[in-house]
């Protein structure tokens, strides 16, 4: 595990995950998604959730399964729904300084934008430290 003070991951050993992440805290249940298998929505979900400046990296969550599967590639970190009960996953590498709960808020908003209302599953598998300088020293 890297050391926190030279910029690396914290190393959580569980991921902290939120269900049903909804903007404005509206719980999911009940969603049919139907939101369909196509590469061009899963990358955009993926550039739309790194655009967040409290997002460092996308991850594949605790077991690596958080992952969308396109012909020759994956798109680690975005899930979309394969039955019309499930919700879009998606799993990232936080920026430490950003509250969890708001990130998930502002994560379901930007998945909401790409896609429209689906129910989204937020994963936070790691929360990045920031490398700092000493004053004075470079």
């Amino acid at each position: 595990m890297p050391d926190n003070a030279a910029g690396g991951h914290l190393g959580a050993k569980t991921a902290f995950v939120i269900h049903g992440a909804w903007p404005g805290g509206m719980c999911s249940a009940g969603y049919r998604s139907r939101v369909e298998q196509d590469p061009a929505l899963a990358e955009a979900v993926a550039a739309a959730v790194l655009a967040h400046p409290g997002v460092a990296a996308l991850s594949g969550g605790p077991f690596g399964t958080i992952a969308s599967y396109l012909p020759r590639r994956r798109v680690v970190g975005v899930r979309l729904p394969l039955a019309e009960t499930d919700p879009v996953q998606i799993a990232v590498v936080a920026r430490m300084g950003v509250p969890l709960p708001r990130l998930a808020d502002e994560l379901g908003a930007a998945v909401v934008a790409v896609l429209g209302p689906v129910a989204v599953d937020v994963t936070v598998a790691d929360v990045e430290t920031a490398e700092v300088a000493a004053p004075g020293l470079a």
